[in-house]
C-alpha cells in the first residue's frame, strides 16, 4: 500500500507540503458602538497595523479588497491617512486581495474639520476590478419572452 501512494506522489507535480494550521493567538476586543454627531473616520487594521482615514475611503477599499479577492488576485493600493496624532496627511500603501485582511472599524473624530479624501475615494471606485451596477440591457426573463424563448426546447423556437 505504501508504494502504490510513493507511486502516485512520485508521478504529480511536486507541491509544498501541506501543514495543519496552528491556531493564533487572538488578541482580545473590546468593540463599542459610536454614533457620530459630526464627523466619523474610520481606522483600517492591516498587517497588525492600525491607520485612519475616512468614511469614504473605508467603504471603497473595502469593496474594492472583497471584488479582487473574488477574482483570485492580490494587487497593490495607495490610500490616503491621517496620521496617529490627527494632525497631518499621508498616504499608506497596501496589498489587497487574496489572502489580504482588512477591517475597517468607526472612530470618533474630535476635530472640527474631516480631510477631504473624497478623490482618492473616486479613484479607488474607478479601479477596474471595484464592482459596478450593471446597467443598459434588458432583463433576462423580457430578452427571453421577446425572442420566443421556448423552455422545452432548450431556448429555440419552433419557427
Amino acid at each position: 500500500m505504501k508504494q502504490m501512494e510513493q507511486m502516485e506522489t512520485s508521478r504529480r507535480p511536486h507541491r509544498a507540503p501541506v501543514y495543519p494550521a496552528i491556531p493564533e493567538k487572538r488578541n482580545r476586543l473590546t468593540l463599542r458602538v459610536i454614533a457620530c454627531d459630526g464627523y466619523c473616520m474610520r481606522t483600517i487594521t492591516y498587517a497588525g497595523e492600525t491607520v485612519t482615514t475616512t468614511d469614504d475611503v473605508a467603504e471603497a477599499l473595502v469593496k474594492l479588497t472583497a471584488a479582487v479577492a473574488k477574482n483570485g488576485r492580490a494587487e497593490a493600493v495607495r490610500i490616503p491617512i491621517v496620521t496617529e496624532d490627527h494632525a497631518r496627511v499621508g498616504t499608506a500603501d497596501l496589498v489587497i486581495g487574496v489572502g489580504n485582511d482588512v477591517l475597517s472599524l468607526p472612530l470618533e473624530w474630535d476635530r472640527d474639520e474631516q480631510p477631504d479624501f473624497s478623490q482618492q475615494a473616486d479613484e479607488l471606485r474607478t479601479h477596474p476590478s471595484y464592482p459596478q451596477p450593471i446597467t443598459g440591457g434588458p432583463l433576462l426573463d423580457e430578452e427571453m419572452q421577446a425572442t420566443g424563448w421556448d423552455f422545452e426546447l432548450d431556448g429555440f423556437d419552433r419557427s
